[in-house]
């Protein structure tokens, strides 16, 4: 079963970079078992960070030791600081929740 996770905590519009501790979180909370596949919506953060990167790096690295495929929806915004780390290439990408399921529903 599929989960669509929002993972951060502010406004749909956020930065994903924050001193305070706590804010990027390593894993989503409310997360049920080990689902076949986590679908991580960024698509409304406007900026990613070290922390961030940091973070989401993290999360990959658990959801690959559950055999849980990691797919992140974001904007440019976040897929390019990932891009210039080296990094985007470590993730599946997609532009919208929506292109996710249509890519995993039968034709």
């Amino acid at each position: 079963m599929d989960q669509v996770m929002p993972w951060w905590s502010g406004s749909s519009e956020s930065w994903m970079d924050s001193p305070r501790p706590g804010w990027v979180r390593p894993w989503p909370t409310g997360l049920n078992g080990s689902p076949e596949r986590l679908i991580v919506d960024l698509s409304g953060m406007l900026f990613c960070g070290s922390a961030g990167i940091g973070a989401l790096i993290q999360a990959r690295a658990k959801a690959v030791g559950q055999a849980t495929e990691f797919v992140l929806v974001c904007s440019r915004l976040v897929s390019r600081p990932l891009e210039l780390a080296g990094l985007l290439d470590l993730f599946t990408v997609r532009g919208s929740v929506q292109d996710v399921l249509e890519r995993l529903s039968p034709e």
